[in-house]
């Protein structure tokens, strides 16, 4: 339980939540809204603010408008990589994790995709499944995960995230194989047959929302339905031998509201409270 002194100092900030968001698709932007609306709702922070990188308000507007002495930034970002290493701090002038603008003291907090609870969520997400095929008249005995993801040669740290969740995930001893793939490198999500030995097989769309990439392009490559809806709620499709339940986008899961406070919370830990600091 977080210690109520420091949620009193965080009573005198302002908590950002970054994410990309899109121009061609609101659902996008909409696991950002709804946690930044969770975190609201417990009046932790004196304001929680959305921004975003393909839409507005964008990264440099947001931050110029609030007129808080104490901002937190929050990556709402599954992977470590272009936007929270190039994209995010250019745009808000940002020095590091710890940034002073005039009268204004910024914390740059770690993406949510780096947290450890996420590997938790995933797998309390896996068990709901389970107990769901248990409803159905399953007895899946053997299990294999796949972890999702985008990936990019852009950037090699992009993948580590992933990979840092997967090793969290393995030690669960829960599937008996688990692997991460990739839309744009290797190893490729259309080659999944190559990587799993269960009958049954879950897979996680280790991406922000439930946008073009886990409800259209993922889907296709593995032979799931691509009618929008239909691959999350048709568990397990039936595929060449394999019964394959697809889970909902990280970002949109249960609990993802509380990694983004953690995560404020680790930066305090690293770098102090911020609203101590002006004392």
């Amino acid at each position: 339980m977080l210690r109520s002194f420091q949620e009193e100092k965080w009573s005198k900030s302002t908590l950002v939540l970054a994410g990309h968001g899109s121009l061609y698709n609101p659902d996008a932007a909409l696991p950002v809204y709804i946690n930044a609306e969770k975190i609201r709702r417990k009046k932790l922070f004196k304001n929680v603010y959305e921004t975003f990188w393909k839409e507005e308000p964008s990264f440099h507007q947001t931050l110029l408008s609030i007129q808080s002495p104490f901002i937190y930034v929050v990556p709402f970002f599954l992977s470590h990589g272009f936007f929270t290493e190039k994209v995010i701090p250019a745009e808000m002038e940002l020095n590091g994790a710890y940034s002073k603008k005039g009268e204004k003291i910024i914390g740059y907090c770690k993406a949510i995709g780096e947290n450890p609870r996420v590997a938790d969520i995933i797998i309390k997400t896996v068990n709901q499944t389970l107990n769901f095929l248990d409803k159905e008249g399953y007895a899946p005995e053997e299990r294999d995960l796949l972890l999702v993801s985008h990936g990019t040669r852009k950037n090699a740290q992009s993948k580590m995230t992933a990979y840092s969740q997967l090793e969290l995930i393995r030690k669960s001893n829960l599937f008996r194989e688990c692997h991460v793939l990739f839309l744009e490198e290797e190893p490729r999500i259309s080659r999944w047959k190559e990587y799993v030995k269960s009958r049954f097989v879950f897979t996680v769309p280790f991406f922000i929302s439930e946008g073009d990439h886990s409800y259209v392009d993922v889907p296709r490559l593995m032979g799931l339905e691509v009618k929008k809806g239909l691959a999350f709620s048709h568990n397990p499709q039936y595929i060449d031998g394999f019964y394959l339940c697809y889970t909902k986008a990280v970002g949109t899961l249960d609990e993802i509201d509380q990694v983004v406070v953690e995560q404020v919370a680790q930066f305090d830990e690293c770098f102090g409270i911020l609203a101590e600091m002006a004392c």
